[in-house]
């Protein structure tokens, strides 16, 4: 690999998965258990009738039925409103839909009734800087470590947001703790490829392509 296609590579300014990230759905709770509440811990007197929904949601969201899923999730809102695996799971299938504002409220719902919620402040990450907000994206990455140190997409997201605000020895940073956590993530070794050539650094560079390269060999910008 020579300086020229180095120059490419960099000039390109492709940081894979910058806006990319998804978080999994909560799962799928058997009949008769409850989904998490808020502080009340999920008790409400509609709540058999709001898991109903809920699981209801649940199932038709793994099917792809997207907007199948928004009704049930939102009638099982509509019953417990502090049912917070359905604000999540809503905001996952309104992301599914290009419902970004939709999501983000429901995101934030979820982690005002669980502030350790991880995933949720993570989703709420990814929805965030999707829509432009790195600001917004760099909060939410950052809570979600707070309350789970181990998330490696959240370290990806944020070094991905913080690479995409010139702040290269903290995209550096996160896109290191991300390929210690998870040496197979691709997007992190090509991004920290990217980020280290443009710190002039193009030793370090050449070797998280390679693997980058090794990793998927049908990544044609890596070469």
């Amino acid at each position: 690999m020579n300086n020229r296609i180095i120059q490419t590579i960099a000039q390109a300014g492709l940081v894979m998965a910058v806006l990319a990230g998804t978080a999994p759905l909560s799962v799928a709770l058997a009949k008769g258990d409850s989904p998490q509440g808020g502080q009340n811990g999920g008790r409400h007197q509609n709540g058999g009738d709001a898991l109903a929904h809920y699981n209801r949601g649940v199932s038709l969201q793994a099917e792809g039925k997207s907007h199948e899923a928004i009704a049930e999730y939102r009638e099982a809102i509509r019953l417990q409103p502090d049912l917070v695996d359905a604000h999540y799971n809503l905001g996952l299938a309104l992301t599914a839909i290009g419902d970004q504002t939709g999501a983000i409220a429901s995101y934030r719902t979820a982690v005002q009734l669980k502030p350790g919620f991880s995933a949720a402040h993570h989703a709420l990450g990814v929805a965030l800087a999707k829509r432009g907000d790195l600001n917004g994206a760099i909060e939410e990455y950052r809570a979600a470590l707070h309350y789970q140190p181990d998330l490696v997409v959240a370290h990806q997201g944020l070094g991905a947001a913080l690479h995409a605000k010139g702040d290269l020895a903290g995209a550096i940073a996160e896109y290191r703790a991300a390929v210690q956590l998870n040496p197979n993530l691709v997007e992190a070794h090509y991004n920290l490829g990217l980020a280290l050539t443009a710190t002039g650094d193009q030793a370090a560079a050449i070797e998280e392509y390679r693997t980058t390269a090794r990793l998927q060999p049908d990544n044609a910008q890596a070469y």
